[in-house]
Protein backbone atom coordinates (compact mmCIF):
# COMPACT_ATOMS: atom_id res chain seq x y z
CA UNK A 1 0.00 0.00 0.00
CA UNK A 2 1.03 3.66 -0.71
CA UNK A 3 -0.08 6.58 0.90
CA UNK A 4 0.49 10.33 -0.53
CA UNK A 5 0.58 13.26 2.41
CA UNK A 6 0.46 16.66 0.79
CA UNK A 7 1.22 19.88 3.33
CA UNK A 8 0.77 23.15 2.33
CA UNK A 9 2.64 25.22 3.99
CA UNK A 10 3.47 28.83 4.61
CA UNK A 11 5.76 29.35 1.27
CA UNK A 12 4.51 26.62 -0.65
CA UNK A 13 3.26 22.92 -1.26
CA UNK A 14 5.26 19.92 0.00
CA UNK A 15 4.04 16.45 -0.80
CA UNK A 16 5.30 12.78 -0.63
CA UNK A 17 4.17 9.34 -1.10
CA UNK A 18 5.28 6.61 1.63
CA UNK A 19 4.84 2.75 1.90
CA UNK A 20 3.48 1.12 5.12
CA UNK A 21 6.71 1.04 6.39
CA UNK A 22 7.65 4.90 6.09
CA UNK A 23 10.02 4.11 3.07
CA UNK A 24 9.82 7.68 0.95
CA UNK A 25 8.98 6.02 -2.97
CA UNK A 26 8.43 9.24 -4.90
CA UNK A 27 8.37 13.12 -3.31
CA UNK A 28 7.94 16.70 -4.86
CA UNK A 29 7.45 20.63 -3.59
CA UNK A 30 6.68 23.58 -4.96
CA UNK A 31 7.07 26.97 -4.15
CA UNK A 32 3.75 29.53 -4.45
CA UNK A 33 3.92 32.06 -7.05
CA UNK A 34 2.60 34.47 -4.64
CA UNK A 35 3.91 34.38 -1.09
CA UNK A 36 1.54 35.19 1.52
CA UNK A 37 1.73 38.75 2.18
CA UNK A 38 -0.11 42.05 4.04
CA UNK A 39 -2.04 43.77 1.32
CA UNK A 40 -2.09 46.68 4.02
CA UNK A 41 -1.42 45.89 8.18
CA UNK A 42 -2.05 43.02 9.19
CA UNK A 43 -4.15 42.06 6.39
CA UNK A 44 -2.26 39.06 5.02
CA UNK A 45 -4.36 37.23 2.47
CA UNK A 46 -3.67 34.37 -0.58
CA UNK A 47 -5.50 33.42 -3.47
CA UNK A 48 -6.68 29.63 -3.34
CA UNK A 49 -5.40 29.57 -6.91
CA UNK A 50 -1.83 30.11 -5.62
CA UNK A 51 -2.67 26.91 -3.40
CA UNK A 52 -3.93 24.60 -6.53
CA UNK A 53 -1.12 26.25 -8.88
CA UNK A 54 1.26 24.55 -6.74
CA UNK A 55 -0.56 21.16 -5.70
CA UNK A 56 -1.00 20.33 -9.02
CA UNK A 57 2.37 20.99 -9.88
CA UNK A 58 3.44 18.67 -6.38
CA UNK A 59 1.02 15.63 -7.20
CA UNK A 60 2.48 15.62 -10.82
CA UNK A 61 6.05 15.13 -9.71
CA UNK A 62 5.23 12.88 -7.39
CA UNK A 63 3.30 10.51 -9.65
CA UNK A 64 6.37 10.98 -12.06
CA UNK A 65 8.63 9.70 -9.59
CA UNK A 66 6.30 6.52 -9.05
CA UNK A 67 6.26 5.81 -12.71
CA UNK A 68 10.10 5.81 -12.54
CA UNK A 69 10.20 3.25 -9.44
CA UNK A 70 7.85 1.22 -10.78
CA UNK A 71 4.50 2.35 -9.47
CA UNK A 72 1.45 4.06 -10.74
CA UNK A 73 -1.14 6.19 -9.82
CA UNK A 74 -3.34 3.24 -8.90
CA UNK A 75 -1.24 1.85 -6.55
CA UNK A 76 -2.01 5.08 -4.10
CA UNK A 77 -4.24 4.16 -1.46
CA UNK A 78 -4.96 7.01 0.21
CA UNK A 79 -4.45 10.56 0.56
CA UNK A 80 -4.23 12.66 3.18
CA UNK A 81 -3.45 16.90 3.48
CA UNK A 82 -2.55 18.98 6.26
CA UNK A 83 -2.99 23.18 5.97
CA UNK A 84 -2.28 26.09 8.00
CA UNK A 85 -4.21 26.76 11.28
CA UNK A 86 -6.52 29.36 11.52
CA UNK A 87 -6.69 29.84 7.81
CA UNK A 88 -10.50 30.32 6.27
CA UNK A 89 -11.54 31.30 3.23
CA UNK A 90 -15.69 32.11 1.73
CA UNK A 91 -17.12 29.78 -1.05
CA UNK A 92 -20.37 29.70 -2.89
CA UNK A 93 -22.98 27.67 -3.69
CA UNK A 94 -20.84 26.34 -6.46
CA UNK A 95 -17.56 25.84 -4.61
CA UNK A 96 -15.77 28.66 -5.62
CA UNK A 97 -13.90 31.03 -3.66
CA UNK A 98 -15.45 34.96 -2.85
CA UNK A 99 -12.38 36.23 -2.61
CA UNK A 100 -8.89 35.75 -1.35
CA UNK A 101 -8.33 33.27 1.70
CA UNK A 102 -7.51 35.25 5.15
CA UNK A 103 -4.44 33.38 6.15
CA UNK A 104 -2.70 32.06 9.56
CA UNK A 105 -1.06 35.00 10.59
CA UNK A 106 -4.51 37.95 9.62
CA UNK A 107 -4.80 39.68 12.73
CA UNK A 108 -7.37 42.15 11.30
CA UNK A 109 -9.93 40.74 13.23
CA UNK A 110 -8.81 42.55 16.88
CA UNK A 111 -12.01 43.46 17.56
CA UNK A 112 -14.30 40.47 16.33
CA UNK A 113 -11.59 38.49 18.41
CA UNK A 114 -13.06 40.08 21.75
CA UNK A 115 -16.48 39.80 20.74
CA UNK A 116 -16.10 36.04 19.82
CA UNK A 117 -14.65 35.87 23.40
CA UNK A 118 -16.98 37.19 24.91
CA UNK A 119 -19.83 35.23 23.42
CA UNK A 120 -18.26 32.34 24.13
CA UNK A 121 -16.72 32.72 27.31
CA UNK A 122 -18.43 29.52 28.37
CA UNK A 123 -16.71 27.82 25.60
CA UNK A 124 -13.35 28.95 26.08
CA UNK A 125 -13.47 27.99 29.83
CA UNK A 126 -14.19 24.57 29.18
CA UNK A 127 -11.99 24.35 26.57
CA UNK A 128 -9.16 26.02 28.40
CA UNK A 129 -7.87 28.48 25.22
CA UNK A 130 -8.88 32.20 24.60
CA UNK A 131 -10.18 33.19 20.98
CA UNK A 132 -7.10 35.04 19.05
CA UNK A 133 -7.60 37.58 15.90
CA UNK A 134 -5.19 34.79 14.14
CA UNK A 135 -8.75 31.99 15.17
CA UNK A 136 -10.91 31.47 12.08
CA UNK A 137 -14.05 32.45 13.54
CA UNK A 138 -12.87 35.80 14.83
CA UNK A 139 -11.85 36.25 10.93
CA UNK A 140 -15.38 34.96 9.76
CA UNK A 141 -17.03 37.61 11.77
CA UNK A 142 -14.63 40.09 10.36
CA UNK A 143 -16.39 39.11 7.08
CA UNK A 144 -19.90 39.33 8.55
CA UNK A 145 -19.39 42.78 9.44
CA UNK A 146 -16.73 44.51 7.22
CA UNK A 147 -17.79 42.38 3.84
CA UNK A 148 -21.73 41.78 4.22
CA UNK A 149 -22.00 41.09 0.36
CA UNK A 150 -19.89 38.56 0.66
CA UNK A 151 -21.25 36.70 4.01
CA UNK A 152 -24.67 36.78 2.17
CA UNK A 153 -23.12 35.01 -0.29
CA UNK A 154 -21.09 32.23 1.37
CA UNK A 155 -22.41 29.24 1.88
CA UNK A 156 -19.50 27.91 3.36
CA UNK A 157 -16.67 29.04 5.35
CA UNK A 158 -13.53 25.96 5.12
CA UNK A 159 -10.13 26.40 6.31
CA UNK A 160 -7.34 25.29 4.07
CA UNK A 161 -7.24 21.72 3.96
CA UNK A 162 -11.21 21.48 3.93
CA UNK A 163 -10.96 23.66 0.18
CA UNK A 164 -7.97 20.98 -1.15
CA UNK A 165 -9.94 18.20 -0.17
CA UNK A 166 -12.97 19.55 -2.00
CA UNK A 167 -10.77 20.15 -4.87
CA UNK A 168 -9.66 16.88 -4.97
CA UNK A 169 -13.13 14.97 -3.98
CA UNK A 170 -15.61 17.22 -4.96
CA UNK A 171 -17.02 17.40 -0.86
CA UNK A 172 -16.23 20.80 0.46
CA UNK A 173 -18.75 20.06 3.51
CA UNK A 174 -16.31 18.19 5.34
CA UNK A 175 -13.68 19.45 7.90
CA UNK A 176 -11.61 17.69 10.81
CA UNK A 177 -11.37 19.16 14.57
CA UNK A 178 -8.06 20.51 14.30
CA UNK A 179 -8.87 22.77 11.93
CA UNK A 180 -12.42 23.71 13.39
CA UNK A 181 -10.66 23.94 16.64
CA UNK A 182 -10.21 27.73 16.22
CA UNK A 183 -13.67 27.84 14.63
CA UNK A 184 -15.04 27.71 17.59
CA UNK A 185 -15.84 23.67 17.51
CA UNK A 186 -16.83 22.27 20.86
CA UNK A 187 -13.72 19.37 20.75
CA UNK A 188 -15.65 17.72 23.81
CA UNK A 189 -19.43 17.47 23.04
CA UNK A 190 -18.29 17.42 19.14
CA UNK A 191 -20.82 19.93 18.18
CA UNK A 192 -21.37 23.64 16.94
CA UNK A 193 -21.75 25.61 19.82
CA UNK A 194 -25.16 27.61 19.76
CA UNK A 195 -23.11 31.31 20.67
CA UNK A 196 -22.18 31.27 16.98
CA UNK A 197 -25.15 31.60 15.43
CA UNK A 198 -27.38 33.19 18.46
CA UNK A 199 -24.85 35.42 19.65
CA UNK A 200 -22.69 35.88 16.44
CA UNK A 201 -25.37 35.69 13.48
CA UNK A 202 -23.25 33.15 11.72
CA UNK A 203 -25.24 30.36 10.57
CA UNK A 204 -23.94 26.75 11.71
CA UNK A 205 -25.41 25.97 8.61
CA UNK A 206 -22.79 27.64 6.57
CA UNK A 207 -19.78 25.66 8.85
CA UNK A 208 -18.40 22.27 8.10
CA UNK A 209 -19.49 18.50 8.74
CA UNK A 210 -16.15 17.74 11.48
CA UNK A 211 -15.11 14.44 11.45
CA UNK A 212 -12.06 12.88 12.78
CA UNK A 213 -8.91 13.13 11.60
CA UNK A 214 -7.96 10.46 8.93
CA UNK A 215 -11.94 9.68 8.47
CA UNK A 216 -12.04 8.73 4.74
CA UNK A 217 -14.15 11.50 2.97
CA UNK A 218 -14.22 10.12 -0.76
CA UNK A 219 -12.69 8.85 -3.94
CA UNK A 220 -10.67 11.16 -6.34
CA UNK A 221 -13.50 13.07 -8.70
CA UNK A 222 -12.99 12.64 -12.53
CA UNK A 223 -12.27 16.02 -12.99
CA UNK A 224 -9.96 16.22 -10.15
CA UNK A 225 -8.29 13.11 -11.90
CA UNK A 226 -8.45 14.68 -15.49
CA UNK A 227 -6.30 17.74 -13.69
CA UNK A 228 -3.93 16.08 -11.69
CA UNK A 229 -3.70 12.53 -12.77
CA UNK A 230 -4.72 10.52 -9.93
CA UNK A 231 -6.59 7.50 -9.67
CA UNK A 232 -10.46 8.13 -9.03
CA UNK A 233 -9.60 4.81 -6.76
CA UNK A 234 -7.54 6.40 -4.43
CA UNK A 235 -9.43 7.62 -1.34
CA UNK A 236 -8.99 10.62 0.09
CA UNK A 237 -9.15 11.61 4.07
CA UNK A 238 -9.55 14.47 6.21
CA UNK A 239 -5.84 15.29 7.91
CA UNK A 240 -5.05 18.21 10.63
CA UNK A 241 -3.58 21.56 10.85
CA UNK A 242 0.00 21.19 9.57
CA UNK A 243 1.72 21.72 13.31
CA UNK A 244 -0.74 18.50 14.31
CA UNK A 245 0.53 16.85 11.04
CA UNK A 246 4.55 17.93 12.08
CA UNK A 247 3.65 16.44 15.47
CA UNK A 248 2.27 12.79 14.48
CA UNK A 249 5.69 12.83 12.16
CA UNK A 250 7.80 13.18 15.10
CA UNK A 251 6.69 10.08 16.59
CA UNK A 252 5.49 10.88 19.54
CA UNK A 253 2.23 8.52 19.97
CA UNK A 254 1.61 7.84 23.82
CA UNK A 255 1.00 10.27 26.67
CA UNK A 256 4.17 11.90 28.04
CA UNK A 257 5.37 11.81 24.67
CA UNK A 258 6.61 15.77 23.42
CA UNK A 259 7.64 17.24 19.96
CA UNK A 260 9.44 20.42 19.37
CA UNK A 261 8.77 21.49 15.43
CA UNK A 262 10.72 24.43 14.47
CA UNK A 263 10.74 25.88 11.52
CA UNK A 264 9.97 29.53 11.03
CA UNK A 265 8.55 29.66 14.19
CA UNK A 266 8.58 27.32 17.34
CA UNK A 267 6.26 24.80 18.10
CA UNK A 268 5.78 22.55 20.73
CA UNK A 269 3.10 19.81 21.49
CA UNK A 270 2.63 16.70 22.80
CA UNK A 271 0.14 14.26 24.57
CA UNK A 272 -1.84 13.98 27.47
CA UNK A 273 -4.41 11.87 29.08
CA UNK A 274 -7.14 14.37 29.94
CA UNK A 275 -7.21 18.13 28.48
CA UNK A 276 -4.92 20.79 29.79
CA UNK A 277 -6.48 24.39 30.35
CA UNK A 278 -4.60 27.74 30.74
CA UNK A 279 -6.60 30.70 31.47
CA UNK A 280 -3.97 32.72 30.02
CA UNK A 281 -4.41 31.29 26.70
CA UNK A 282 -0.75 30.27 26.59
CA UNK A 283 -1.73 27.17 25.39
CA UNK A 284 -4.44 25.23 24.05
CA UNK A 285 -5.83 21.56 23.50
CA UNK A 286 -6.26 19.22 20.46
CA UNK A 287 -7.90 15.80 20.48
CA UNK A 288 -6.07 13.10 19.12
CA UNK A 289 -7.78 11.17 16.97
CA UNK A 290 -7.15 7.92 19.04
CA UNK A 291 -8.66 9.54 22.33
CA UNK A 292 -5.72 11.27 23.88
CA UNK A 293 -5.17 14.95 24.11
CA UNK A 294 -2.65 17.25 22.02
CA UNK A 295 -2.16 20.13 24.82
CA UNK A 296 0.53 22.67 22.78
CA UNK A 297 1.42 26.42 21.87
CA UNK A 298 3.43 28.47 19.28
CA UNK A 299 5.59 30.97 20.18
CA UNK A 300 6.77 33.97 17.78
CA UNK A 301 10.59 33.13 17.42
CA UNK A 302 12.13 30.70 15.83
CA UNK A 303 13.90 30.06 12.11
CA UNK A 304 12.42 33.30 11.39
CA UNK A 305 14.99 35.23 13.39
CA UNK A 306 17.75 33.69 11.54
CA UNK A 307 16.53 34.58 8.24
CA UNK A 308 15.86 38.21 9.74
CA UNK A 309 19.58 38.78 11.19
CA UNK A 310 20.97 36.73 8.22
CA UNK A 311 18.95 37.07 4.78
CA UNK A 312 21.83 34.97 3.37
CA UNK A 313 21.27 31.69 4.73
CA UNK A 314 24.56 30.74 4.93
CA UNK A 315 23.52 28.52 7.78
CA UNK A 316 25.77 25.01 7.56
CA UNK A 317 28.78 27.78 7.31
CA UNK A 318 28.38 29.62 10.12
CA UNK A 319 27.41 26.25 12.16
CA UNK A 320 30.87 25.44 11.39
CA UNK A 321 32.54 28.00 13.15
CA UNK A 322 30.06 27.44 16.36
CA UNK A 323 32.24 26.71 19.58
CA UNK A 324 29.85 24.07 21.10
CA UNK A 325 31.73 24.17 24.49
CA UNK A 326 31.06 27.50 25.68
CA UNK A 327 27.58 29.78 25.78
CA UNK A 328 27.97 32.87 23.23
CA UNK A 329 28.11 35.48 26.54
CA UNK A 330 25.26 37.19 24.85
CA UNK A 331 21.72 37.05 26.12
CA UNK A 332 19.11 37.02 23.58
CA UNK A 333 15.42 36.76 23.06
CA UNK A 334 14.91 36.35 19.55
CA UNK A 335 11.59 38.00 18.40
CA UNK A 336 11.87 40.19 15.22
CA UNK A 337 8.51 41.52 15.33
CA UNK A 338 6.61 42.65 18.29
CA UNK A 339 4.46 40.32 20.30
CA UNK A 340 4.44 37.39 22.02
CA UNK A 341 2.25 34.45 22.54
CA UNK A 342 4.05 31.52 23.89
CA UNK A 343 5.67 30.76 26.21
CA UNK A 344 3.39 34.53 27.85
CA UNK A 345 1.01 36.40 26.36
CA UNK A 346 2.22 39.86 25.51
CA UNK A 347 1.51 41.78 22.72
CA UNK A 348 3.59 44.29 23.27
CA UNK A 349 6.95 42.02 23.84
CA UNK A 350 9.82 42.62 21.77
CA UNK A 351 13.08 40.90 20.87
CA UNK A 352 16.25 41.96 23.02
CA UNK A 353 20.24 41.11 22.93
CA UNK A 354 21.77 41.97 25.73
CA UNK A 355 25.86 42.09 25.87
CA UNK A 356 28.31 43.59 22.92
CA UNK A 357 28.55 41.73 19.72
CA UNK A 358 31.28 41.05 18.88
CA UNK A 359 30.77 39.64 15.41
CA UNK A 360 28.60 37.54 13.26
CA UNK A 361 29.25 34.28 14.78
CA UNK A 362 28.45 35.02 18.27
CA UNK A 363 25.19 36.52 17.06
CA UNK A 364 24.21 33.51 15.13
CA UNK A 365 24.99 31.41 18.15
CA UNK A 366 23.21 33.82 20.73
CA UNK A 367 19.85 33.53 18.29
CA UNK A 368 20.08 29.62 18.10
CA UNK A 369 20.40 29.50 22.06
CA UNK A 370 17.66 32.09 22.64
CA UNK A 371 15.31 30.13 20.40
CA UNK A 372 16.75 27.01 23.04
CA UNK A 373 15.76 29.47 25.90
CA UNK A 374 12.25 30.18 24.97
CA UNK A 375 11.74 26.02 24.19
CA UNK A 376 13.04 25.52 27.56
CA UNK A 377 10.80 28.39 29.14
CA UNK A 378 8.05 27.18 26.94
CA UNK A 379 8.05 23.53 28.44
CA UNK A 380 8.16 25.10 31.69
CA UNK A 381 5.14 26.33 31.60
CA UNK A 382 3.70 23.38 30.45
CA UNK A 383 5.11 21.09 33.55
CA UNK A 384 3.55 24.02 35.66
CA UNK A 385 0.25 23.63 33.74
CA UNK A 386 0.37 19.78 34.59
CA UNK A 387 2.00 18.17 31.97
CA UNK A 388 4.18 15.38 32.43
CA UNK A 389 7.21 15.30 30.36
CA UNK A 390 9.06 12.61 29.63
CA UNK A 391 13.27 13.15 29.36
CA UNK A 392 13.36 12.92 25.40
CA UNK A 393 11.85 15.59 22.92
CA UNK A 394 10.79 13.97 19.66
CA UNK A 395 11.85 16.91 17.05
CA UNK A 396 11.23 18.25 13.55
CA UNK A 397 11.19 21.71 11.21
CA UNK A 398 14.32 22.88 9.48
CA UNK A 399 16.04 23.33 13.08
CA UNK A 400 16.53 19.72 13.49
CA UNK A 401 18.43 19.56 10.32
CA UNK A 402 21.33 21.11 12.26
CA UNK A 403 23.43 19.14 14.40
CA UNK A 404 24.84 22.42 15.87
CA UNK A 405 21.39 23.91 16.63
CA UNK A 406 19.91 20.42 18.04
CA UNK A 407 23.57 19.94 20.38
CA UNK A 408 22.88 23.32 21.82
CA UNK A 409 19.23 23.02 22.28
CA UNK A 410 20.10 19.23 24.13
CA UNK A 411 22.26 21.15 26.48
CA UNK A 412 19.89 23.72 27.49
CA UNK A 413 16.96 21.29 27.90
CA UNK A 414 18.77 19.07 29.46
CA UNK A 415 16.65 16.12 27.15
CA UNK A 416 17.73 14.02 25.12
CA UNK A 417 16.34 14.77 21.43
CA UNK A 418 15.49 12.46 18.89
CA UNK A 419 15.47 13.13 15.43
CA UNK A 420 12.56 11.29 12.96
CA UNK A 421 14.32 10.36 9.67
CA UNK A 422 11.33 12.31 7.35
CA UNK A 423 10.75 15.52 9.70
CA UNK A 424 7.98 17.32 7.56
CA UNK A 425 4.10 17.29 8.13
CA UNK A 426 3.75 15.56 4.75
CA UNK A 427 4.59 12.38 6.49
CA UNK A 428 2.04 13.30 9.16
CA UNK A 429 -0.58 13.53 6.41
CA UNK A 430 1.04 10.72 4.89
CA UNK A 431 0.34 8.49 8.32
CA UNK A 432 -3.26 10.19 9.11
CA UNK A 433 -3.96 8.52 5.34
CA UNK A 434 -3.55 5.13 6.26
CA UNK A 435 -4.35 5.10 10.24
CA UNK A 436 -8.05 4.30 9.18
CA UNK A 437 -6.71 2.28 5.78
CA UNK A 438 -3.45 -0.04 6.56
CA UNK A 439 -3.82 0.57 10.88
CA UNK A 440 -6.27 0.28 13.68
CA UNK A 441 -5.69 3.55 14.60
CA UNK A 442 -2.81 6.73 14.34
CA UNK A 443 -0.83 5.50 17.22
CA UNK A 444 0.00 2.54 15.68
CA UNK A 445 0.37 3.86 12.24
CA UNK A 446 3.21 5.63 14.16
CA UNK A 447 4.70 3.26 15.77
CA UNK A 448 5.12 1.53 11.71
CA UNK A 449 5.85 4.44 9.72
CA UNK A 450 8.14 6.70 12.19
CA UNK A 451 11.70 5.93 11.83
CA UNK A 452 14.56 7.72 14.26
CA UNK A 453 17.30 8.70 12.17
CA UNK A 454 19.29 10.14 15.60
CA UNK A 455 19.33 10.98 19.08
CA UNK A 456 21.31 14.09 20.38
CA UNK A 457 22.01 13.61 23.98
CA UNK A 458 23.04 16.73 26.48
CA UNK A 459 27.17 16.93 26.72
CA UNK A 460 26.79 17.58 30.95
CA UNK A 461 29.48 20.39 31.10
CA UNK A 462 27.88 22.39 28.55
CA UNK A 463 24.79 22.10 29.94
CA UNK A 464 25.72 23.21 33.28
CA UNK A 465 27.56 26.25 31.29
CA UNK A 466 24.23 27.33 29.80
CA UNK A 467 22.73 27.69 33.19
CA UNK A 468 23.80 30.87 34.05
CA UNK A 469 22.69 31.90 30.65
CA UNK A 470 19.46 30.71 31.12
CA UNK A 471 19.21 32.39 34.27
CA UNK A 472 20.06 35.87 32.94
CA UNK A 473 17.23 35.34 29.82
CA UNK A 474 14.90 34.42 32.33
CA UNK A 475 16.08 37.84 34.00
CA UNK A 476 15.66 40.13 31.04
CA UNK A 477 11.79 38.08 30.86
CA UNK A 478 11.82 39.06 34.09
CA UNK A 479 12.46 42.89 34.05
CA UNK A 480 10.52 43.05 30.95
CA UNK A 481 7.34 42.12 32.71
CA UNK A 482 6.95 39.28 30.31
CA UNK A 483 7.03 36.44 32.56
CA UNK A 484 4.54 38.09 35.13
CA UNK A 485 2.04 36.01 36.52
CA UNK A 486 3.39 32.22 34.26
CA UNK A 487 4.03 30.99 37.83
CA UNK A 488 7.50 29.45 36.74
CA UNK A 489 9.89 32.41 37.45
Amino acid sequence: MLFFGIDLGTQGVRGLITDERGSIVADGSSRFAVLNAAVKEKHYEQSAMVWLDSLVEVIGQCISGLNQKGFKAEDITGIGIDGTSGTVIPIDSGFKPLGNALMYNDGRSDLEAVKVQKAGEELSLKLGYRFKPSFSLPKILWIKENQPAIFEETRYFVHQADYIIGFLTGNYQRSDYTNALKSGYDIIDDRWPDFIESDLGIPLDRLPEVVTPGSIVGTVSKTASKLTGLSVLTRVSVGATDGIASALASGIKKPGDYNTTIGTTLVIKGLTDSIISDNQGRIYSHRHPDGFWIPGGASNTGGICLKHHFPDGKFKEMDLQVNLGEPSGLITYPLTGKGERFPFQKPEAEGFIEGNIRGDVQLYTSLLEGVAFTERLSYSVMENLGCEIVDTIYTAGGAAKSDVWMQIRANILRRRLIVPRVVEAAMGSAILAASTTAFNGTSEAVSAMVGMEKEILPNSAAADKYEESYEGFLAGCRERGYTEGSGVV
